[in-house]
């Protein structure tokens, strides 16, 4: 697996070379971690994929969000199964907490963003 790197402001990066992507374990990490934080409609070409937050991001939609997530983190290509998973959303800052088997290996990853 190779795919194209991304900053921090989750821009592709250019002008590095090989420096420029990620492979293997840090690509299915990048790549599970962006597929978490797709909006429900917004890939033009399948506006069916991604999460809906507007509607999972409240008090009453807890259980439903973890699910959504879960499923976003196993259905994407590499990842075998889900070892361990928590989301705790505290003062409007949600933090993800996930271990996952993939075919490189286990990974260990979280994923913190705020929301207005």
């Amino acid at each position: 697996m190779k795919i194209r790197a991304l900053n921090n402001n989750w821009d592709w990066t250019f002008g590095y070379g090989n420096q420029s992507y990620k492979n293997e374990i840090e690509a299915l990490k990048q790549n599970v971690k962006s597929r978490i934080l797709c909006f429900f409609g917004d890939c033009f070409f399948d506006m069916e994929f991604g999460i809906n937050w507007f509607q999972l991001l409240g008090y009453r939609g807890e259980k439903e969000l973890q699910n959504a997530i879960k499923n976003m983190i196993v259905s994407t290509e590499g990842v075998i199964g889900i070892k361990s998973f928590d989301v705790y959303i505290k003062n409007r800052i949600m933090t993800i907490n996930y271990t996952i088997n993939t075919e490189f290996g286990v990974v260990s990853d979280n994923l913190t963003n705020s929301y207005v």
